[in-house]
């Protein structure tokens, strides 16, 4: 038998781990800010699900690789690991604590580190104190625990590390503003507030990933898709649409860039309640404020909340239709993650527009971006978040068509350099069978 305390011992003992006790009550450990495990007391659905069979004791949510994984230690040893429908097609398995013993209890906290873990602490970390057993459990030092929040997201959390901005949120950002600053007019996109937002140090234009040469396609396929994704709010709002919804919004600019329009709506950005915390303090320093129509919605993807709740929350109209966004996500997620995050918006409603981004298998993309976006899979997979999914434009359709929309349309690269960069002088453009999107009406 097992307690939260164990666990807590066990998590701390790791590098770099912090531990977050959230308002609720129930606490969360994290590796550089990326979740590991943490308590999970069931919910109303869970015990509606799980009926008889629910457990009674402490319970703990833990990472996984996979689903796979998950699946498997589920069917070999029901007595300790389970799951709920809340979890369907997400890498992590519930824990009886009442019936793990510590060896075991310890082994799996330590494989969901290191699944999480940037790839070179993991690295350290084994070759340090995972030459023994006993090196392993008495040579590691107890990890700093991280300050307390300030800002409005202290509801939904406190004692969390600083909230900084994620990398690639960061990194679209000023890809956004080089289109701007090193591409000839017109530019397809006009947005500088990102960069003075992120606040990078003044080195930033040396970074490898910041190449003005070697960027240009993917720079273009950034700002393709924002002008279509903000094209397709502006048309939808002429037509009476008066909420969007910006599922992982990340440093996302259009309330402040088109006010005009911005404030004709409610805009609901959704994201990590850390970085939302962030995104808040940057706007009031800035001197934009967030404005009442503008509302940071803090959700915890990673716990596999519910946006659908939070947005709920935060004032949102399921009755009334909207635009629901969600671009540089879907590679994250598994193909079942996928299809639930495509149902959830489904069922929003009638004549509510979804449109997402996917990326093709890599070896249908153009010859001249293969390697990079190969450098790129193998960047997201060291740092953590590995691109777990790929489609074609027929299987995400046929996504989009199980989950309930009622018209669905595949948007291509070239039908966005048709529309957007047309007539250029510079050739620059998306590159074809890399990042499409997908469009889909409830």
């Amino acid at each position: 038998m097992a307690t939260l305390a164990d666990v807590g011992r066990l998590a701390r003992a790791l590098p770099e781990t912090s531990e977050t006790v959230r308002t609720a009550g129930d606490t969360h450990w994290r590796v550089k800010d990326k979740l590991f495990v943490w308590e999970r007391p069931l919910r109303k659905s869970d015990l509606a699900a799980l009926g008889d069979a629910a457990p009674t004791g402490a319970i703990l949510g833990v990472r996984v690789a996979d689903v796979g994984v998950k699946e498997a230690l589920v069917e070999a040893e029901p007595d300790i690991y389970f799951t709920t429908p809340h979890f369907t097609g997400y890498p992590a398995v519930l824990v009886k604590l009442d019936n793990i013993d510590l060896p075991e209890l310890e082994e799996i906290i330590v494989e969901a580190w290191l699944d999480r873990a940037p790839a070179k602490l993991a690295k350290d970390w084994r070759g340090t104190d995972m030459t023994t057993e006993g090196s392993r459990r008495s040579s590691v030092e107890p990890a700093n625990l991280g300050g307390e929040m300030t800002g409005e997201e202290q509801k939904a959390t406190t004692g969390h590390q600083a909230a900084v901005p994620d990398p690639t949120a960061v990194r679209v950002a000023l890809w956004r503003a080089m289109h701007v600053e090193v591409d000839p007019s017109p530019h397809v996109l006009e947005d500088e507030i990102g960069l003075a937002l992120a606040a990078p140090d003044d080195s930033w234009r040396d970074r490898p990933d910041m190449d003005p040469q070697t960027t240009r396609p993917f720079r273009a396929s950034i700002v393709g898709r924002a002008r279509f994704v903000e094209d397709l709010v502006v048309e939808q709002a002429g037509r009476g649409v008066d909420q969007y919804v910006i599922l992982g919004a990340g440093l996302d600019t259009f309330a402040q860039r088109r006010p005009e329009i911005a404030s004709r709506l409610t805009v609901f950005e959704v994201d990590q309640s850390g970085h939302q915390a962030w995104k808040r303090q940057r706007l009031i320093e800035l001197g934009f404020g967030v404005p009442e129509w503008l509302r940071l919605v803090p959700v915890d993807f990673e716990l596999g909340e519910s946006w659908r709740e939070h947005l709920a929350s935060a004032g949102f109209d399921a009755d009334r239709r909207a635009v629901v966004v969600s671009t540089g996500v879907s590679m994250y997620l598994t193909k079942e993650a996928n299809l639930v995050a495509l149902r959830q918006v489904a069922t929003l409603a009638a004549g509510s527009t979804f449109a997402t981004t996917f990326i093709l298998p890599l070896e249908l993309a153009d010859p001249e971006v293969r390697p990079g976006l190969e450098m790129a899979e193998r960047g997201a997979r060291a740092s953590g978040t590995p691109f777990i999914s790929f489609f074609t434009p027929t299987v995400m359709l046929d996504l989009a068509r199980q989950a309930g929309f009622k018209e669905v349309q595949h948007v291509s690269a070239a039908t966005l350099t048709k529309r957007y960069f047309r007539g250029r002088t510079d050739d620059l453009h998306p590159p074809n069978n890399s990042e499409e999107l997908l469009v889909a009406v409830s």
